[in-house]
């Protein structure tokens, strides 16, 4: 992980009321789509593909513009995916492109040829100040709720600021009774823990 994605991590939020006007030029969008390749992604060979449309094209209720994440399905693919998009999330951040993962949301398009709609994320440019800029008052779980074993101590300081949903995926996936998230954001999670 980059440095500026790690300090990305305790920047980023979700944007579940988007608070500005804010406008992303063609420009900007097309910045976005090239960036797209360049994300490592988490197993070679799984063919991935992003795109991004107005939110009026989805069943999404929030921000300017959906970008639509799609996979061959292979096995691994939903983690596969997950892990392109944590990276994606925090570049966004980065630019001030606010974001709010969407995972029950629909596109009115078709998947392109062999591939499968994973999930969406909207976006809309965000002034700086709408960024999380104090962790501490970041809303999370204790520690002891989300870790099961020896904590790591570093690692779950990072995690605990990925998405709020994923939060669960990375500390607590495989104990009985315990929330947890979907394949994909256990992607998430898994790029914010390296």
């Amino acid at each position: 992980m980059s440095d500026s994605d790690y300090s990305m991590i305790f920047k980023r939020k979700s944007f579940h009321r988007y608070l500005g006007t804010g406008r992303l030029e063609q420009e900007e969008l097309q910045e976005i789509e090239r960036r797209w390749r360049h994300f490592t992604p988490l197993l070679e060979g799984i063919q991935t593909q992003m795109r991004i449309v107005p939110r009026t094209q989805t069943t999404c209720k929030r921000g300017e513009y959906c970008i639509l994440l799609y996979s061959e399905p292979a096995q691994g693919y939903l983690e596969n995916v997950g892990y392109m998009g944590e990276q994606l999330d925090l570049w966004l951040a980065s630019r001030d492109i606010g974001t709010c993962w969407y995972g029950m949301g629909k596109t009115m398009d078709a998947a392109p040829p062999g591939m499968e709609f994973v999930i969406m994320l909207s976006i809309q440019k965000e002034e700086p100040q709408h960024f999380r800029r104090d962790v501490t008052k970041a809303r999370r779980k204790p520690l002891e709720e989300l870790w099961v074993g020896q904590p790591w101590p570093k690692v779950a300081s990072v995690v605990r600021y990925a998405p709020q949903r994923l939060q669960y995926a990375a500390l607590a996936s495989s104990v009985p009774g315990k929330r947890t998230a979907g394949t994909a954001d256990l992607g998430k999670a898994r790029y914010d823990a390296r």
